[in-house]
């Protein structure tokens, strides 16, 4: 209705203004999948508009993701009373228009923003949107039984920023745009800051192939990770090694537990046989005197090592 204002300016004017400079297309490469509406959204049937949209503008601009192969919509399709976080009964009444939408545009990569939009395809099962964004996941649809499976990289959603700025969050959601564009367009896209790649180890030969790459680098940093500060008692939960970009080890001896009813609510990572195999080649490695070994708090991670490896450090 011409009455209604948005930021002053009549709504009409702004949904002519998005009809005219926005191409209808058959398919798009990316869809984007927000939330719900806010009121200026809800008002317009526009989403992202206001602050959160020029946070998005910002994102698709800075990473170069081509806007006329970009699909922007949201999970549920009306403003929640207070803004709440959308039921399960709103979110299934509004599934089929998002269904839809993404059967009639076969997206090559959906991007989810925020939490709720992890919903449509149940992976808040998998952990929350700051565990899963600039990750890439291959998913069906739940409700579809003949859906293909769609390239997903989850992120945060742009209203964040409205209520809490965060510099560093906002760098790892611009290289989570330049994933999704990388992947849709298949020109590589560069990211902005550098975020550390590493393998966990979780057999004895991947200590193996792990040791081997440390060897052939002659020299790592080593770092360990206990419950606290008293080494004597507390166990050796976990050994990193680095010898690079690329070359980022993790060797766990625990994980939590939370059924434990330990002290530390703690289970082995390795039954007796494989961990006494890895404490052998870990010995190897810290014996051998052709390496060089950094440490980032050497006194303390040395003391670990020669109380739960029970070795010294041979190493230059």
């Amino acid at each position: 209705p011409r009455h209604i204002q948005i930021d002053g300016r009549p709504a009409a004017d702004i949904i002519n203004k998005f009809k005219n400079s926005v191409p209808v297309k058959d398919h798009y490469k990316i869809m984007i999948i927000g939330m719900n509406p806010n009121r200026d959204e809800d008002l317009l049937d526009i989403p992202f508009v206001g602050p959160s949209g020029d946070f998005l503008c910002t994102f698709l601009t800075q990473s170069g993701m081509p806007i006329e192969d970009t699909f922007v919509t949201n999970l549920v399709r009306c403003k929640t009373p207070k803004n709440r976080n959308p039921t399960s009964a709103e979110i299934k009444a509004c599934l089929p228009y998002v269904y839809e939408e993404i059967k009639k545009y076969n997206p090559k990569v959906i991007m989810l923003l925020g939490n709720v939009a992890l919903r449509l395809f149940h992976m808040n099962k998998d952990g929350g949107i700051s565990n899963l964004r600039g990750k890439i996941f291959k998913k069906k649809l739940p409700d579809w039984d003949e859906s293909p499976e769609f390239t997903i990289v989850p992120s945060y959603h742009p209203a964040t920023y409205i209520y809490r700025d965060n510099k560093k969050q906002r760098e790892l959601e611009i290289d989570d745009f330049c994933l999704a564009t990388t992947l849709a367009t298949g020109v590589e896209v560069k990211k902005t800051i550098y975020q550390a790649e590493y393998k966990v180890c979780k057999s004895v030969e991947d200590v193996k192939q792990a040791v081997k790459v440390l060897e052939g680098n002659v020299s790592f940093s080593v770092d360990t990770e206990s419950p606290d500060l008293d080494f004597m008692n507390s166990p050796m939960m976990l050994i990193q090694f680095s010898a690079g970009i690329g070359k980022t080890f993790l060797i766990p001896f625990y994980s939590h537990d939370p059924n434990s009813t330990g002290e530390w609510k703690l289970k082995p990572s390795w039954n007796n046989e494989d961990r006494t195999q890895v404490v052998a080649i870990l010995k190897n490695l810290f014996n051998n005197r052709q390496l060089k070994c950094r440490f980032h708090h050497a006194k303390y991670d040395i003391l670990v090592i020669k109380r739960w490896l029970d070795t010294d450090i041979k190493c230059q």
